[in-house]
C-alpha cells in the first residue's frame, strides 16, 4: 500500500514499469490516479477485466503493456478501447480472443500491436479488418517464435500518399499535353482559308 502511496504522489510521472509486479485490479485502482501517466509496464501479474477498467482512465497513455495477466478477457480489451492516444498495446498470453478485435478499431493512433498467445487471432476475419481500420498500424506481433513476428501484410495497409502523388503526375501530363481540339480547329480554318484563295485564282 506504501508503494502505490508514493507513486501516487508522483504527479508528473511519465512511464512506469513494473515487470513481474503481480499487479492486481486493487493497485490499478491506484496506479489510476496518476494521469501524467505516458507509457506503462505491467506484465506478468493478476490483472483482470477490473484493472483495465481502471487503466482505461488514464487517457494520455500511448503505450501499455498487459502481456501476461491471464484474468484479462475480451471485456477488459473493451475497456481499453478508450484509450484513443494508445500507440502500442501488448495483450500477449492473456484470455483475450479474436472477437475482442472489434473493440481495437478506434484506435487510429495505434502502430504496434502484440497478441501472441491468445486464442484465434492469426486465423481471424477480424484481423485483416483491423489492419484496414487502423492507418497507423505497422507492427503486429501474432507469434513470439515465428520469423516473420512484427510484419504486417503490407498489402492491407492503404497509403493515401502514393494516391496523391499519382494524381499529381496524371495533372502534369494533362498539362503538357498540346489541346488536341483547339489544333484540330485551326488546322479547318487553314485549310478552308486555302481553299478559298484557291478558288479566287480559278
Amino acid at each position: 500500500m506504501m508503494a502505490y502511496l508514493f507513486f501516487c504522489g508522483l504527479k508528473n510521472l511519465k512511464s512506469l514499469d513494473l515487470f513481474s509486479g503481480r499487479i492486481t485490479d486493487a493497485g490499478c485502482a491506484h496506479l489510476s490516479k496518476i494521469k501524467s501517466l505516458e507509457s506503462l509496464e505491467l506484465c506478468g501479474g493478476g490483472i483482470g477485466d477490473i484493472g483495465c477498467a481502471y487503466i482505461a482512465s488514464l487517457d494520455n497513455l500511448s503505450s501499455l503493456n498487459l502481456s501476461q495477466n491471464e484474468r484479462i478477457t475480451n471485456r477488459g480489451a473493451a475497456s481499453l478501447a478508450a484509450l484513443t492516444n494508445l500507440k502500442a498495446l501488448n495483450l500477449s498470453n492473456t484470455k483475450v480472443t479474436s472477437a475482442a478485435l472489434r473493440f481495437l478499431g478506434g484506435l487510429l493512433k495505434l502502430q504496434s500491436l502484440a497478441m501472441y498467445g491468445c486464442r484465434g487471432i492469426e486465423d481471424s476475419e477480424g484481423l485483416h479488418a483491423l489492419q484496414q481500420e487502423l492507418p497507423s498500424l505497422r507492427c503486429l506481433r501474432l507469434n513470439s517464435a515465428s520469423d516473420n513476428d512484427g510484419v504486417i501484410d503490407a498489402t492491407l495497409l492503404v497509403d493515401d500518399s502514393s494516391d496523391d502523388e499519382e494524381d499529381e503526375e496524371d495533372d502534369d501530363q494533362d498539362e503538357d499535353m498540346p489541346p488536341v481540339e483547339e489544333e484540330d480547329e485551326e488546322q479547318g480554318n487553314l485549310e478552308e482559308d486555302q481553299m478559298n484563295w484557291n478558288l479566287q485564282r480559278v
